[in-house]
């Protein structure tokens, strides 16, 4: 179908094209919840402890990534959430007790994909670092699953 390009007629569609949107917004709700969602426990704000992951090197780097992703978590989503994610390491390794490499690998998937904004001195160098232990882990993980 092919409209007419003549102006009163555009402007009468985009017309009715509101008012059809104003109406359908003035409707009320036809959605009644009968549940309540609880959400569990948050993890507690703080920079991860020393020590926290295998080597002094990826707990250098995650320290480092940590203070860019507090600095730049008011403006920035992936500075965000890469503080989130770190923030989480330990309270995700309580869901994987007997695994915390497991735990740990999946945390770092996040947290290096949220640094790909990361820049400044040591950015370069700290990503690196994040993504050779975590290819670490993943062997490790592959190895102990081949026993």
């Amino acid at each position: 179908m092919v409209k007419d390009t003549n102006r009163n007629s555009w402007k009468e569609y985009d017309e009715n094209y509101k008012r059809d949107l104003e109406r359908e917004y003035e409707k009320p709700s036809v959605w009644k919840w009968d549940f309540v969602v609880e959400v569990g426990p948050t993890v507690p704000e703080g920079a991860p402890r020393s020590g926290l992951l295998n080597t002094p090197e990826a707990n250098t780097a995650l320290q480092a990534a940590y203070e860019w992703a507090v600095s730049k978590a008011p403006t920035s989503s992936y500075a965000n959430a890469a503080k989130v994610y770190i923030e989480g390491i330990e309270e995700n390794r309580k869901y994987s007790p007997d695994d915390t490499d497991r735990a740990d690998d999946i945390q770092l998937l996040y947290i290096i994909s949220n640094l790909t904004y990361w820049r400044g001195e040591g950015s370069k160098e700290g990503r690196k670092v994040l993504k050779e232990y975590r290819e670490n882990l993943v062997m490790r993980i592959d190895h102990e699953a081949a026993l």
